[in-house]
């Protein structure tokens, strides 16, 4: 009964054990063997519990039949004497009390009182303590069964956490996107690309720059009469502006350049070299998208902006002269030519004959 008890307590921690491998290691297979070990120790511990339940219950009525079952002992029955009486005072002084007895021939001295033996590694137990050993290693067994069970449970409830707590099965797959409604609104068109811009880095930068018109653009090549830059005291600065201009439907550029006279008159003459005007340096700009706005319309184009000069004294590198013009260009073409008017600050210039606007 013992061995099987061993039994029972060594599958019991085996199950307990396996279980907490699964736990920690993670691997499925532990989890059936925690189960298995678990499921012989019931199967054992069962039996044995009730085979010591039945012991038990035979113990305690064979001690109730012997407690209560007559003696049948024949040494127990004594036979009845006969009764004499006895002057015992001169027995009395002849053998006071403490004196030792003298015992009538024949008779065997008793002997002395057996002192209870106590029982050897291998005697019996009593009945009382082995049922409750009994007990305590059932109770041991159930116990450990039990917490086998509950382990080997909570590894298959939880068979599909890694040892991180995290889950080890697949995220489900996100929902596919709801197909736009036929009957809403269409998605905006991606937003068209702003033209790269036309800027100058250093002075002359854009001199040579032009933009091919194509379908949707234009070109124009135009000469002004002359429009005062600046009064002096005696006479006025004037110029006689050459513009040039191509566009493509998105971008522009503009080159202005200004043939620079000073005058005694007090208006720009139509032929500065024949009224004796004094030639100064020419002055240049050029001018691209976005700083250039450009205005189509069914019969030509406006053109507007800031142009900061520049010169080419004696034909070095350009330097600004830190002067820039707001400029409004407005050109057409008509059967006879170009037509348009060029305004500068306060003054105003017509398009001389000879120009050209295509597109």
């Amino acid at each position: 009964m013992r061995g099987t008890q061993r039994t029972v307590a060594v599958a019991a921690v085996v199950a307990v054990v396996v279980a907490v491998l699964a736990v920690v290691l993670g691997v499925p297979w532990l989890w059936a063997g925690a189960a298995t070990a678990a499921a012989v120790g019931t199967v054992v511990g069962v039996p044995v519990v009730r085979a010591r339940r039945a012991g038990a219950t035979r113990a305690r009525s064979a001690a109730r039949s012997s407690a209560t079952a007559p003696s049948t002992d024949p040494s127990a029955a004594q036979a009845p004497r006969s009764v004499r009486e006895v002057d015992d005072l001169r027995d009395f002084f002849d053998r006071p009390p403490g004196s030792p007895t003298a015992l009538p021939a024949g008779a065997v001295p008793d002997a002395p009182a057996a002192v209870p033996a106590t029982p050897g590694p291998g005697a019996d137990v009593p009945a009382g303590r082995g049922r409750r050993g009994a007990r305590r290693g059932a109770v041991v067994a159930l116990t450990l069964l039990v917490l086998g069970g509950l382990v080997a449970g909570g590894v298959v409830l939880t068979g599909d956490r890694g040892p991180g707590g995290a889950s080890s099965r697949a995220p489900a797959p996100a929902p596919a996107p709801a197909e736009p409604s036929r009957t809403g609104t269409a998605p905006s068109a991606a937003p068209t690309p702003q033209p790269a811009p036309l800027t100058a880095t250093a002075a002359g930068g854009l001199a040579g720059t032009d933009v091919p018109p194509g379908v949707d653009g234009f070109t124009a090549s135009l000469t002004f009469a002359g429009i005062v830059l600046e009064p002096r005291a005696v006479g006025v600065t004037v110029a006689y502006p050459v513009l040039t201009a191509s566009s493509d439907g998105s971008r522009a550029v503009a080159h202005l350049e200004l043939p620079v006279w000073n005058c005694l008159a007090a208006d720009p003459p139509a032929d500065p070299a024949a009224a004796q005007c004094t030639r100064s340096l020419t002055e240049y700009a050029d001018l691209g998208s976005p700083d250039l706005v450009v205005d189509r319309s069914a019969d030509g184009a406006a053109l507007r902006g800031t142009f900061a000069t520049y010169t080419r004294p004696n034909g070095s590198a350009p330097v600004y002269t830190g002067r820039s013009y707001a400029v409004e260009v407005e050109v057409g073409s008509s059967p006879t030519g170009a037509t348009g008017t060029l305004r500068l600050g306060g003054g105003e210039a017509a398009v001389l004959p000879g120009g050209t606007v295509r597109g």
